[in-house]
């Protein structure tokens, strides 16, 4: 029940009274599921915006979200993670001129000349990996700079 209420209020975005209907809630119960999977539902509703702007064709909305949610939730280039991200950009707060960008994880392409719509191209990727690949270096010779910003974040991070 959770899982569909999630896709219905979240991912498809159904009016609430169908949603209530197929589901036989009451409005109370409605409001509790609300409140109960509030997490869940920011996520989705995370998803569903990238999921709009990237364009993704190939997939359905319920498949992107289903591989979002399976995937680990690090860098592939620097394996820093949303948790190690948000204490860097706590301790770095004075430097950052960009405060909306960065905090969290983006959606990567490992061949940047195709489309969003290959999930085996996608991964997640930092800020600061994601704007330095650009369209300019391929996935794999990437990846030794990206343990290069791995060795910075982790000085940043075990400075007291």
């Amino acid at each position: 029940m959770n899982s569909i209420f999630i896709e219905k209020y979240a991912l498809i975005v159904e009016p609430y009274s169908k949603i209530k209907a197929d589901l036989s809630l009451t409005t109370e119960q409605f409001n509790n599921l609300k409140k109960s999977l509030s997490t869940e539902i920011e996520i989705a509703r995370k998803v569903r915006q990238v999921y709009l702007r990237k364009k993704v064709k190939s997939l359905s909305i319920q498949k992107f979200y289903e591989w979002w949610t399976q995937q680990e939730k690090k860098c592939c280039y620097c394996d820093i993670t949303p948790d190690q991200l948000v204490i860097i950009f706590e301790k770095l707060k004075d430097r950052n001129k960009r405060p909306t960008r960065g905090k969290s994880l983006e959606l990567d392409r490992r061949i940047s000349n195709e489309s969003y719509n290959e999930i085996d191209n996608l991964f997640f990727c930092c800020y600061m990996c994601n704007n330095a690949k650009s369209d300019f270096f391929t996935h794999e010779q990437f990846i030794p700079i990206g343990q290069a910003i791995k060795h910075a974040w982790q000085e940043i991070l075990n400075k007291k």
